[in-house]
């Protein structure tokens, strides 16, 4: 069994992701159940070094495999982002999208305080 820090040199020096089970994974940090806490200080670890998994391990089977690998940066987030902007604008087939849509103004009023309601019928329930 790897220990954690075999896990984060292994994966910085090749850069390739690490496939393993949510049970090994745990068990690399020293810890046999996945709890909150463990989730936790998993998770903070992960961070730390700069990685994350795929899929999320707190979200699959204790059995199940995920990849470790190198958490994305800044850049290819905003990147990732402006893609699927453009995919989005061009499906719905506009030349952009905005970036932040305007409320729309309408003159019809939603409630119309001169609108008189009939009174309840009946005794009030208690």
């Amino acid at each position: 069994m790897l220990e954690f820090k075999e896990i984060v040199k292994e994966i910085k020096s090749t850069g390739k992701p690490k496939r393993m089970t949510v049970r090994g994974l745990i068990q690399s940090v020293g810890k046999e159940r996945r709890g909150k806490y463990v989730i936790r200080s998993l998770r903070n670890k992960l961070r730390y070094n700069g990685l994350t998994t795929e899929p999320d391990f707190a979200l699959v089977h204790i059995d199940s495999r995920v990849s470790v690998k190198a958490a994305p940066t800044e850049e290819e987030i905003v990147k990732t982002v402006r893609k699927l902007k453009r995919r989005l604008a061009g499906s719905l087939g506009l030349r952009r999208l905005r970036k932040s849509p305007s409320p729309r103004r309408s003159s019809a009023k939603l409630f119309s305080p001169s609108v008189n309601f009939p009174p309840p019928t009946g005794s009030p329930r208690l």
